[in-house]
């Protein structure tokens, strides 16, 4: 570790099994890991040689005076002083900045572990800044990360700067601002938060804090980060624009795909065995379909129909005309539905399963008109297998071959009607087995190419005779 260091013993004397450790050149003092009371400490000792310097005595005097009254969890905490003056101080199993990012190249391409180092670090020089104390020799080698947690921890105290020690600040050139190198000595917390933009160039995740390096370096300070807590206020409001930003990607993306895959699906393609209520076409529709439909009051069966129905069967309401108050979106009841599968069920009891030649005429009419609407709507399907499909597209185009196909019925009905040959209602009921006889008929080819054997031989057969 660079100009730092620690040592042991409470005497003049090291204690016995003390573990010099190994320094750079140009060091200062001798450092130990000692055990005492069966707890390891750190022990920093000024080199012998060195005690007749008195700036440096006043450093290392300084450094101790200094630590002893702080307390932070990212700050080496200073335990005691012999003496011989060896300042003794916590152990911190950990590694320098330097040599950790070496030894995990990874660690901080992740934005939690950067972030986390950043606070801690921040954190630290802040409470520093709050008790008139500057560090002023800010670098990768005088902060420990520990081994558990990988937290902070700052260390070497001996070029700070304080009220009652004026004469003993420090610096490496590499980290130190532009009034440190000139010589001029107006050094305020904003030299320090030169230093931290300096150590997060040094780091791999420099890129991602670009603006916040960019800020912190600048050559004039009155530019840069007022307080070290200004950084942090910037890292938050960073973190909340990118949290913002994804909310604000997110919501309407949802939205979309909400709506897309929760579009309203075709009754009669909800099931290839769907019951009686399938074949009616009481689902919302545009107005322009609804409109094209006969009304019973236009067109009253009674008088029209040469297959009349029963005077007790009732008779579907979206065949009746609607009251002046009354919209087109008004959900069907229960009991609707019920009269619409009385209605159907009688109506197959009526025609049987050889209705007269009239009426087998007007439904290969109605298959005549709905053949090219549906090759050029659901076409591109028939060779696909049902359950690898896009099934919201499936269930709108379908949808589309229905309402299509509804619009253009309009004149068929019109010659039934001046033939007499069935009434609204029935008419109705055809052009709704007609959808279901394409799109049913689909469903099961699919279902077969998705190797359904079930459906090997299934066919949906309304046409009956023919």
């Amino acid at each position: 570790m660079e100009s730092s260091s620690f040592t042991a013993s409470f005497s003049g004397d090291i204690t016995p099994g003390a573990e010099l450790l190994p320094l750079p050149g140009g060091s200062t003092c001798d450092c130990y890991r000692v055990k005492l009371y069966g707890k390891l400490h750190f022990l920093k000792r000024l080199k012998p040689e060195l005690h007749s310097n008195p700036l440096l005595v006043a450093a290392f005097n300084k450094e101790f005076e200094t630590g002893y009254r702080l307390e932070h969890p990212n700050l080496v905490r200073y335990i005691s002083r012999n003496d011989s003056g060896d300042i003794l101080m916590e152990y911190i199993d950990g590694e320098t900045l330097t040599d950790f990012v070496a030894a995990h190249p990874d660690y901080f391409k992740s934005r939690d572990h950067a972030d986390t180092f950043l606070r801690q670090l921040v954190s630290v020089m802040d409470y520093l800044h709050g008790h008139q104390v500057l560090h002023l020799d800010l670098k990768p080698d005088n902060i420990l990360i520990t081994r558990i947690g990988h937290n902070v921890k700052l260390i070497d105290l001996g070029c700070c700067y304080t009220d009652t020690y004026i004469d003993t600040m420090g610096q490496t050139d590499r980290f130190a601002a532009p009034e440190q190198l000139d010589g001029s000595g107006d050094v305020d917390a904003r030299t320090d938060v030169f230093a931290i933009g300096r150590i997060l160039e040094t780091l791999p995740c420099a890129q991602r804090y670009a603006k916040i390096i960019e800020q912190c370096t600048r050559a004039d300070k009155s530019q840069r980060y007022q307080s070290a807590g200004d950084i942090l206020r910037d890292l938050d409001r960073r973190r909340w624009s990118r949290r913002w930003l994804w909310l604000l990607l997110i919501v309407p993306v949802t939205i979309v795909a909400y709506l897309y895959f929760n579009f309203p699906v075709p009754s009669d393609l909800q099931s290839p065995d769907a019951g009686a209520n399938l074949d009616t076409i009481t689902q919302s529709r545009p107005d322009s379909v609804i409109a094209a439909q006969p009304s019973r009051a236009e067109f009253p069966e009674d008088q029209s129909s040469a297959l009349p129905a029963t005077a007790d069967a009732p008779q579907s309401p979206v065949a009746e005309s609607k009251k002046p108050d009354q919209v087109d979106s008004e959900p069907v009841t229960a009991q609707e539905v019920a009269d619409i599968k009385a209605t159907q069920t009688e109506r197959k009891q009526r025609l049987g399963k050889n209705p007269s030649g009239e009426v087998l005429a007007q439904r290969r009419e109605l298959q005549a008109i709905a053949e090219p609407i549906f090759n050029r709507l659901l076409a591109t399907y028939r060779d696909s297998a049902y359950n690898k499909i896009n099934k919201a597209q499936f269930e709108r185009l379908s949808s589309e071959f229905r309402y299509t196909f509804l619009d253009k019925t309009y004149p068929v009905w019109q010659k039934c009607n001046a033939a007499q040959l069935m009434g609204s209602s029935d008419f109705q009921s055809e052009c709704n087995e007609t959808v279901k006889y394409f799109t049913q008929n689909l469903v099961y080819r699919m279902r077969r190419n998705a190797g359904e054997r079930s459906f090997a031989n299934k066919h949906y057969n309304y046409y009956d005779a023919r």
